[in-house]
């Protein structure tokens, strides 16, 4: 391990199992738990601690050896060996890289990219054996480049991909520049909601326009450039401003515009897709990619324009705040528990920002705006 590493590991690591050791007590302190609770507490503490130490020692150990007639990965438990004559090629991941042998009952070695001199290693690989990532590649590339459609002379074909790559890679840039103004300054708001329901449907435009050299599939072997990103993020941004930013009044009528606007938008991707879509024997993979992007388009463009786009007059309500309370966890939202009201029978919790939560006390009256939808979902927001 890189010497970097090695040293936050010495460090970290030993404390982290004495508080592991420790956790059990720490949990227990004041309670009065059964004889099979507070073993089990204490198996916890245990296991988690062995978890540590063997981390340690798997730092204190582990290292790779390239030797004049073979390598070797040495681990805590074992050491795996292949000759340089058994060795068949590797892959790069994004954590490790793989050394693949000949023979399936040979060992396969795994090198951490927290390895000392990563670089140089993979550099020897590179100099000696085939990189499958890039073979596999390459034989996509030459595979669709042979495709008459694409176009009549070599050249034709490869003008045809340099284009399609070209359209993908601003697509996708753009994606990722609409999902950013619509998660952190959604502003002017009409224009940047527009911005994430238009993305998605400029992508499946161009899945059209190019529909021989485009998929939708972020696969670094594949031969096809991808236009996923350009349809996910602007389809996750829609979801996340619906989810902070207005409730519906009853879900339930907003799941059949929600799915035919899901369905129309996989409809598109695979249509303009389809030459991507049905070239293999892959359709279960790329339907798990299809799927949720459909449906995140369809909830989100559907939620949004509901509730953007409507600009029928408000029916103001204004009920007292029951209590308040924050849940944090890897995103940290502010919720008022508000008394039933209006359409809504029961006591619910509101998003609201942090900033509304901080002046807001329980006891006090806020004001509920409530509107039919553009597309006949009744929804409401708290006016901040």
């Amino acid at each position: 391990m890189a010497k970097g590493w090695r040293v936050f590991v010495y460090i970290c690591m030993p404390p982290l199992a004495l508080l592991f050791l420790a956790l059990p007590f720490l949990l227990m302190q004041g309670k009065n738990l059964s004889l099979a609770t507070g073993a089990g507490f204490g198996l916890l503490g245990v296991g988690l601690a062995g978890l540590v130490v063997y981390g340690l020692l798997d730092t204190l150990k582990n290292c790779f050896i390239i030797g004049l007639r073979e390598v070797s990965q040495v681990g805590v438990f074992n050491t795996k060996t292949l000759t340089l004559q058994e060795i068949d090629g590797y892959r790069i991941g994004d954590k490790y890289t793989f050394i693949y042998p000949k023979e399936i009952y040979l060992p396969t070695l795994k090198i951490a990219y927290t390895t000392e001199r990563y670089h140089e290693i993979t550099q020897w690989l590179a100099a000696r054996y085939p990189d499958f990532d890039k073979v596999a590649t390459e034989k996509a590339t030459a595979t669709l480049l042979a495709d008459t459609a694409l176009g009549d002379t070599p050249e034709a074909r490869v003008t045809a991909l340099a284009k399609a790559q070209r359209t993908a890679r601003l697509l996708n840039i753009a994606g990722w520049a609409g999902a950013g103004w619509l998660f952190f300054y959604p502003h002017p708001y009409k224009w940047a909601i527009a911005t994430g329901v238009f993305l998605p449907l400029l992508a499946t435009l161009a899945l059209r326009l190019h529909k021989h050299t485009l998929g939708f599939f972020e696969d670094k072997t594949s031969a096809y450039p991808s236009v996923a990103t350009a349809v996910f993020m602007p389809s996750l941004s829609l979801v996340i401003r619906s989810l902070f930013d207005f409730e519906a009044v009853d879900y339930a009528s907003l799941w059949l515009p929600a799915g035919l606007a899901g369905l129309g938008m996989a409809v598109l991707l695979v249509l303009g897709a389809r030459t991507w879509f049905f070239r293999d024997n892959e359709l279960f993979i790329k339907s798990l990619v299809v799927i949720p992007a459909a449906i995140m388009y369809g909830y989100g463009a559907t939620s949004t324009i509901n509730a953007v786009y409507d600009e029928s007059p408000a029916t103001i309500y204004r009920p007292q705040v029951v209590s308040k309370h924050i849940n944090s966890g890897k995103s940290t939202t502010y919720y008022l528990k508000l008394p039933a009201w209006g359409p809504v029978a029961t006591e619910e919790d509101v998003k609201v920002s942090r900033t509304y939560y901080q002046q807001v006390q329980p006891g006090q009256q806020v004001a509920v705006a409530l509107r039919p939808g553009r597309l006949g979902v009744p929804w409401f927001a708290v006016l901040e």
